[in-house]
C-alpha cells in the first residue's frame, strides 16, 4: 500500500531550517466523496515511515530531523528503534497517557540516543520526570492570550538547557516575535512564507535585476546574451559567475574574463540550474532558505500539475506561477507591484491575482497539501479533473526535485569557495 503524507518545516530561532514534522493523510484510492476515513494512530505513524524507508530520509528532509508521531501502543512496543536515531524524532502524542510504562519506553529511547518531543503539551505541574526525559517539547500558538499563558508556563517548568520549547502553529509574525521572546528556539508554522508588505515600498534594482533573471532562465530558448546583458548589471553576480567557470571544478586551461564565454563554457542545464539558486538567493536577502526550496517545489508541481491537464503548451507559465508565488515575501513587496516590472505570461499573473482559474486552482493545490488541509485537496483535484494520487505523486517528486537542485548547487558554491 502505498504511503501519503506532507510535510511542514520547522526553523529555528535564526530561521535555519531544523527538520520537518510529517503529516500522514488516507490513501485517497481508500476514501469515498463525502465520507471521512477514520485510520488509527498505529497505521498512520506506520505509512509515513514505510513512506521513509522507500524514498530515503534524504529526499523527504534533506537530511534533517524527521518528526514523526507515535502512539502509546507503538511506544511500548519499542517501534521507533527500528529506525536510525540520526534523524528521527520520536514525537509523544498528545493522547498518550503518561504512565510508568510510557515512561519507561521513553527513558530507554533517550538512552538509545533519540530525540523525544512531546506534542501539543498543555503544562502540568506533576509532569517535572517527564519534562526531564524531553529534548524538544511543542506548544501550539493561536495568537490567543490562553496559548501564551500556557507558553510561558511550559518555558518556566522546563531546562532550558536540556530542552528545547518548539511553538507551532505559528502563522504571524508577531506570534514569531512573542514565542521567541518567552524563550521558544524551535517554530513551525507559514510565518516565515508570510509578507510584512510596506505600502509603496520601492523594490532594490538588484532584487528586481534578480526578477528578470529568473523570468530569462525559465524561457524555453535560454537567450545567452539577454542572460549576458542581465548579469552585467550585478557586478556582484558577474564575479561569482567569472569565479565559479574559473574555480578548479571546471579545469580550465585559461582563465575566462568574459560573461559571454563563461555563460557559454558553463552549458544550459547547468546554467539554468545554478543561476536561478543564485537569483533565489539573492531575492532572499535576510530570509529563511526553507523560501528558495519552497518555491523551487511549487514551482516543479504547478508545471507538472498544469501540463497533465493541459499539456506542454503552457508549462513555463505554470512554472513561474509556483517560483514567483512567493515573490511578495522575497522582496516585502505587494505582489502585483512586483509583476508590473516584470514582463511574464498572462496565464501566471492571472493564477497569481486572480481566483476562479486553472493555475490559482493549481496553486491553491500544493499550498493545501503543504498545509496537509486534505478537504480542500480533494476539492480542488475535482475541479481540475485531477487524480488525487497522481496530484500527491507530483508532490514527492517536485520535494525530489527541488531538494536535487538545491543540494547541487550548494555543493557547487562550496566547490567555487574552496578554490
Amino acid at each position: 500500500m502505498n504511503a501519503y503524507f506532507a510535510r511542514q518545516p520547522i526553523l529555528d530561532e535564526n530561521l535555519n531550517l531544523f527538520g520537518y514534522e510529517l503529516l500522514f493523510r488516507p490513501n485517497p484510492q481508500t476514501t469515498t466523496s463525502g465520507k471521512n476515513i477514520v485510520v488509527d494512530g498505529d497505521s498512520a505513524t506506520s505509512s509515513v515511515l514505510n513512506a521513509i524507508e522507500w524514498g530515503g530520509i534524504k529526499k523527504v528532509t534533506g537530511g534533517t530531523h524527521a518528526f514523526v508521531n507515535f502512539t502509546e501502543q507503538l511506544l511500548l512496543a519499542g517501534f521507533p528503534t527500528l529506525y536510525p536515531n540520526q534523524h528521527l524524532v520520536v514525537e509523544v502524542l498528545e493522547t498518550v497517557r503518561i504512565n510508568p510504562q510510557v515512561l519507561e519506553a521513553i527513558r530507554r529511547l533517550k538512552e538509545k540516543g533519540y530525540i523525544i518531543a512531546l506534542d501539543d503539551y498543555e503544562y502540568r505541574p506533576n509532569d517535572q520526570y517527564l519534562l526531564s526525559l524531553c529534548d524538544i517539547v511543542k506548544v501550539e500558538v493561536d495568537g490567543s492570550a490562553k496559548s501564551f499563558q500556557n507558553l510561558q508556563r511550559v518555558v518556566q517548568a522546563v531546562n532550558l538547557q536540556q530542552c528545547r520549547v518548539l511553538a507551532e502553529k505559528v502563522e504571524t509574525q508577531q506570534d514569531f516575535e512573542e514565542s521567541k521572546a518567552l524563550g521558544c528556539t524551535l517554530f513551525q508554522g507559514y510565518f516565515f512564507a508570510k509578507p510584512k508588505v510596506v505600502t509603496e515600498k520601492t523594490i532594490n534594482p538588484l532584487k528586481i535585476n534578480q526578477m528578470r533573471l529568473l523570468q530569462e532562465i525559465a524561457k524555453p530558448g535560454v537567450d545567452f546574451q539577454i542572460l549576458a546583458n542581465v548579469i552585467k548589471h550585478d557586478v556582484a553576480l558577474s564575479a561569482k559567475t567569472l569565479r565559479l567557470v574559473n574555480s578548479a571544478y571546471y579545469g580550465l586551461s585559461h582563465e575566462i574574463k568574459s560573461i559571454g564565454q563563461a555563460l557559454t563554457l558553463l552549458g544550459t542545464s547547468e546554467l539554468q540550474r545554478w543561476l536561478t539558486y543564485s537569483s533565489l538567493t539573492g531575492l532572499c536577502d535576510n530570509k529563511p532558505s526553507e523560501l528558495i526550496i519552497l518555491s523551487m517545489t511549487r514551482a516543479r508541481f504547478c508545471e507538472s500539475v498544469g501540463t497533465a491537464i493541459k499539456g506542454y503548451d503552457n508549462a513555463d507559465a505554470y512554472f513561474l506561477t509556483g517560483l514567483f508565488s512567493l515573490l511578495d515575501t522575497l522582496t516585502d513587496c505587494d505582489l502585483a507591484q512586483c509583476l508590473e516590472r516584470m514582463q511574464i505570461p498572462k496565464l501566471t499573473k492571472i493564477a497569481l491575482l486572480e481566483s476562479g482559474n486553472h493555475g490559482r486552482y493549481i496553486l491553491d493545490l500544493i499550498i493545501s497539501i503543504e498545509t496537509g488541509n486534505w478537504k480542500n485537496v480533494t476539492r480542488l483535484c475535482q475541479a481540475l479533473g485531477l487524480k488525487e494520487v497522481l496530484a500527491y505523486r507530483f508532490y514527492l517528486e517536485a520535494i525530489e526535485a527541488a531538494q536535487h537542485f538545491f543540494d547541487a548547487d550548494f555543493a557547487e558554491e562550496e566547490q567555487t569557495v574552496e578554490s
